[in-house]
């Protein structure tokens, strides 16, 4: 997998490119500013953005997303129920895979952040957790409930895989799995 990190809106919010080596099938992870960099990148590469994802439906994430679209006249995947609407928008559930090439992705459900916040899983390698999940923290969230809700998901959804798999935030350095099951605070309760 070809993956590329850029720091968008003044530096603070994570957005990715994936793309499958093979056949150059390029995947935008929460364009939450559109860049000339991002662009450059993907033309040097010669990739063919087919879809943008959006893990949560917040501005810092999405703001990107109209100029993206005018360029690739893609298809744009966000949670069922995040209340993100569009042309040409497709609302995705847990567990639906979304081809990219020779790569599979794999949604996973990590409401709390938002109301349909979403991760994806590619392949055994990587894992975009948005706003749900960072390196030594979780999103913020309305009310302990969502809190519980988003803990919950993470705990056994997201920590569950494997140790070695990179962990892609939306905001922040990125860490591992492994790591944060261990030593993320947030999951004390869990561990006992």
């Amino acid at each position: 997998m070809l993956l590329k990190r850029f720091s968008v809106c003044g530096d603070y919010t994570n957005c990715y490119v994936i793309a499958c080596p093979e056949t150059r099938e390029a995947m935008i992870i929460d364009p939450g500013e559109w860049t000339g960099a991002i662009a450059d990148y993907i033309d040097a590469g010669g990739l063919n953005v087919t879809c943008i994802f959006l893990t949560h439906s917040h501005p810092d994430h999405t703001g990107g997303v109209a100029e993206a679209r005018s360029l690739y006249n893609c298809t744009v995947f966000v949670g069922k129920g995040e209340g993100y609407g569009g042309e040409n928008v497709e609302e995705l559930e847990e567990d639906v895979v979304v081809e990219l090439g020779e790569l599979q992705g794999f949604v996973i459900s990590t409401p709390g952040h938002t109301p349909g916040g979403i991760s994806l899983r590619v392949m055994d390698e990587a894992v975009f957790t948005g706003d749900a999940l960072f390196s030594g923290s979780v999103g913020g969230t309305p009310d302990r409930e969502a809190f519980l809700e988003q803990a919950e998901a993470l705990w056994t959804r997201v920590l569950t895989l494997g140790d070695h798999m990179s962990l892609n935030p939306g905001h922040g350095p990125r860490s591992t799995v492994g790591i944060e099951r261990l030593f993320n605070p947030f999951f004390d309760d869990f561990r006992t």
